[in-house]
């Protein structure tokens, strides 16, 4: 079962997303056969998760299929970025009250994408990593994608704080995991993600 958009984004949806709420449940039957034909995937089929994906691709099967294949390919080739903490760990709720990925409030009185605040340096180097940081936005997206249509419509901004990192920060981004983070964040996201 999809969530109802409210008027005003299901008409963002139609004009900026190229949704049409007449073709949406056959695209997302041929999603769910494209992956039940995937047998390297072990994707989610349930209907919110893919509406969301569709979202985020503008409703580009072939995009949303790259995701999805990305995405999940990422799951198992960088787990250092995408489960690093699992949400039963109690490292994951030590990182999680630092503060160093925050969901903005939405503002009450106007739709504009969703705000995450990553404040790249709130944290202590010696006992946590940059890779924990990329590991709770990817948690944070999930949420997002899942729980929230403002930011599956309108996008999210990301908004990066840098004015607490140091050079033991700064030294625990390897070539290797920037890159790595690259196509977690721009490639394989299913938000439409946009970095100030």
């Amino acid at each position: 079962m999809i969530r109802p958009l409210t008027p005003e984004l299901a008409k963002i949806a139609k004009d900026e997303l190229n949704e049409n709420p007449n073709q949406v449940p056959s695209d997302l039957q041929h999603l769910k056969d494209w992956i039940s034909k995937q047998p390297h995937l072990r994707a989610r089929t349930d209907d919110q998760w893919l509406i969301a994906l569709l979202r985020g691709s503008k409703f580009s099967l072939e995009k949303v299929k790259k995701k999805l294949d990305l995405y999940y390919t990422l799951r198992t080739t960088a787990p250092d970025l995408t489960l690093r903490i699992k949400p039963t760990d109690p490292k994951f709720l030590d990182f999680f009250r630092l503060g160093t990925c925050l969901i903005l409030p939405k503002p009450k009185d106007k739709l504009i994408p969703r705000v995450i605040l990553i404040r790249a340096g709130h944290y202590d180097a010696s006992v946590f990593n940059v890779a924990d940081v990329m590991c709770m936005f990817y948690y944070l997206v999930q949420i997002l994608v899942m729980e929230d249509d403002v930011a599956c419509v309108l996008g999210t901004k990301i908004v990066t704080d840098y004015s607490e990192v140091t050079m033991a920060h700064f030294m625990q981004g390897t070539p290797s995991m920037l890159k790595k983070m690259v196509a977690v964040c721009q490639d394989s996201m299913p938000l439409r993600l946009k970095v100030y």
